[in-house]
C-alpha cells in the first residue's frame, strides 16, 4: 500500500508538505488521523526518513491506540516504529530519562494518578488546610493552570496552599501528571546535558488546538532543535485562543 492511496487530493497535498514547519486545518470527519498516518509513511517511503526519528504526539491515551493502529502496521519490518504518545508521557519519559540533572522533582519520579490524587493528596490537603473538598480542588486547578501558562506558581496560588501541598510531596513523593510538562520545558532551559530519548527529524502534533502556551514551548524548543514540526488540529474547537 503507497502512502497516498485513498488521499483525496487535499489530503495529499497536506501530508506531502516538506517546506519547514506546517500547520493542518482539519475538523471532524475530514479524515485528519488518516492523513497523519499518510504523513508518516511519506516520510518514509520518500524521503528514507528512520521512523524511530519521528515522533507524534496527541493528549489522550484514546488517541495514542487509534494513531498506533493506523501507523504501526505500515512500518517496514525491521525498522524500530515512531515514538507515539500522549504529550504527558513523552514528557515523564524525558525527565525520568535525565532523572540525575532534575533535582526540582521528589526523586524517585513517581506520578500520582487519578485515585491516589482524590484518595490520598486532597484529602491530606484538607486535614493540613482545614478546608472543603471542592476548595483544595480548586488550589489545585489553579496551581495546573499556572503550569499550563508558564506563570510561577508559588506567586499565584495561596501561600499556605504551597506550604501545606510542599509538605504532603515531602511525605509521599508525589509528582502531579499535571506538571510534567512544565518540568519538561524548564529542565530544558535548565540544562545543557539535557537529553531526549533519540534525536527527532520530524514532530507531528495531533489536536493542535489543545496546546496550551506550556506546550506550544515544548514544540517549539523541538523545532528549534531542528525538528521539522507538523501541526494538525480545529482551529475552531481551540480552548487557548491561538
Amino acid at each position: 500500500m503507497a502512502w497516498d492511496d485513498d488521499l483525496t487530493p487535499q489530503q495529499s497535498a497536506a501530508a506531502s508538505a516538506h517546506d519547514g514547519h506546517a500547520r493542518l486545518l482539519a475538523g471532524p470527519g475530514t479524515g485528519k488521523t488518516f492523513t497523519l498516518r499518510a504523513r508518516v509513511m511519506y516520510l518514509v517511503e520518500e524521503f528514507g526518513v528512520d521512523p524511530s526519528r519521528i515522533l507524534v504526539v496527541t493528549f489522550t491515551r484514546k488517541a495514542v491506540e487509534e494513531l498506533r493502529e493506523r501507523i504501526l502496521p505500515g512500518i517496514p519490518e525491521g525498522q524500530d516504529p515512531p515514538r507515539i504518545s500522549t504529550l504527558h508521557g513523552f514528557a515523564l519519559r524525558q525527565l525520568l530519562r535525565n532523572s540525575a540533572l532534575v533535582d526540582t522533582l521528589p526523586a524517585p519520579l513517581r506520578v500520582a494518578d487519578d485515585w491516589e490524587e482524590d484518595e490520598i493528596i486532597i484529602p491530606d490537603l484538607q486535614r493540613i488546610l482545614t478546608k472543603k473538598k471542592k476548595d483544595v480542588r480548586a488550589d489545585l486547578n489553579a496551581m495546573s493552570a499556572d503550569w499550563d501558562t508558564l506563570t510561577d506558581a508559588e506567586l499565584n496560588v495561596d501561600p499556605q496552599f504551597i506550604a501545606a501541598w510542599r509538605r504532603v510531596r515531602d511525605v509521599y513523593g508525589f509528582t502531579l501528571r499535571a506538571e510534567m510538562v512544565y518540568r519538561l520545558k524548564r529542565a530544558m532551559e535548565q540544562h545543557d546535558r539535557f537529553e531526549l530519548e533519540g534525536q527527532f527529524e520530524h514532530v507531528i502534533v495531533d489536536e493542535f488546538q489543545d496546546l496550551n502556551p506550556c506546550d506550544l514551548a515544548v514544540i517549539r524548543s523541538l523545532g528549534d532543535m531542528g525538528a521539522s514540526v507538523f501541526c494538525a488540529g480545529d482551529d475552531d474547537q481551540s480552548i487557548y485562543g491561538f
